[in-house]
């Protein structure tokens, strides 16, 4: 009996210790990766851009903000950005000197974002935007 509860134990923490480096090699602090795409307008003559922040030991938090710089920061609280939080992907398409988002929950808008770039956002409920997933790679750009 007593072997069998050794036996055990043993298995136990070697077990523990796999996931352990298990973790430990998958970067267990989630380093936060930073992706950025810079949109022309022609019309305007300006450019905006979309960022994503991603971080967390599985990449699962995300904030997305559009703006007018093209800085690696995302500050949540801005004043002068676009922002989404939480993770989702968004679907965008530019004509002329719109923007249009096709997203599941809307950006919070911001007091002093001075643009002649007109931004639309359009809510889809779940089975439109997967239809919308389907049909991306043909006209529209995820991000």
């Amino acid at each position: 009996m007593l072997k069998i509860k050794l036996l055990y134990l043993f298995l136990g923490l070697l077990l523990g210790g796999l996931m352990v480096y298990g973790f430990m090699s998958v970067d267990i602090l989630g380093e936060p990766t930073f992706t950025m795409e810079k949109l022309y307008f022609p019309q305007s003559g300006e450019h905006l851009y979309l960022k994503k922040l991603n971080w967390g030991i599985t990449g699962d938090s995300q904030i997305l903000a559009i703006s007018k710089d093209d800085s690696d920061v995302i500050d949540k609280n801005s004043k002068d950005e676009y922002i989404l939080e939480g993770l989702q992907e968004i679907f965008y398409k530019q004509n002329k000197d719109t923007l249009t988002l096709y997203v599941r929950n809307k950006f919070k808008i911001p007091k002093f974002f001075n643009t002649k770039v007109i931004i639309r956002q359009v809510v889809l409920e779940n089975p439109e935007f997967e239809d919308l997933f389907n049909k991306a790679k043909s006209s529209f750009r995820g991000f």
